[in-house]
């Protein structure tokens, strides 16, 4: 099964967008996002973080995580490919998770997070070196990647 998913977590600022599949490439993969409602996902901890912006979901508050249930609040996902298009503005430190199950508060404590972070910011008195593309605590990444300040692609 290919799907197209986000599971987001945002400190500051981050924009994930998982348009509806329309190209000849895309055929077989399952959107998860309508480009215009919060139907299927489940916000945690800070919902108000979360909104849908021009078919995009924007994350813009405190820390917060929004896991994808689905239609009936049992979403789960195996041996599947995502795609996510993800936007972070300077000063985010936001992911996404996989295999993963929703929780109230907290990291989420199952799954594996991809990191999306250039900016090297310090936020409070933490300085995150973990950068975009990592596997975070598996394969990190401590390089940001060249033009990726505004957007990238994972795949």
């Amino acid at each position: 099964m290919r799907v197209m998913v986000a599971f987001v977590t945002g400190s500051l600022l981050a924009n994930v967008a998982s348009p509806t599949p329309t190209a000849a490439s895309d055929e077989g993969w399952v959107s998860l996002f309508d480009g215009k409602t919060l139907a299927g996902w489940k916000a945690s901890e800070s919902p108000a973080s979360f909104r849908v912006v021009e078919g995009t979901i924007a994350c813009d508050g405190p820390k917060a995580h929004l896991f994808y249930v689905g239609p009936d609040g049992k979403a789960a996902f195996e041996n599947c490919e995502a795609t996510a298009e993800v936007k972070a503005r300077r000063g985010a430190n936001s992911g996404f998770y996989f295999h993963t199950t929703f929780q109230e508060k907290d990291w989420p404590s199952e799954g594996f997070e991809i990191q999306v972070n250039n900016s090297q910011e310090r936020h409070g008195d933490y300085l995150e070196l973990k950068m975009t593309g990592s596997l975070y605590g598996i394969r990190n990444v401590y390089k940001a990647w060249p033009g990726t300040t505004s957007g990238s692609r994972c795949r």
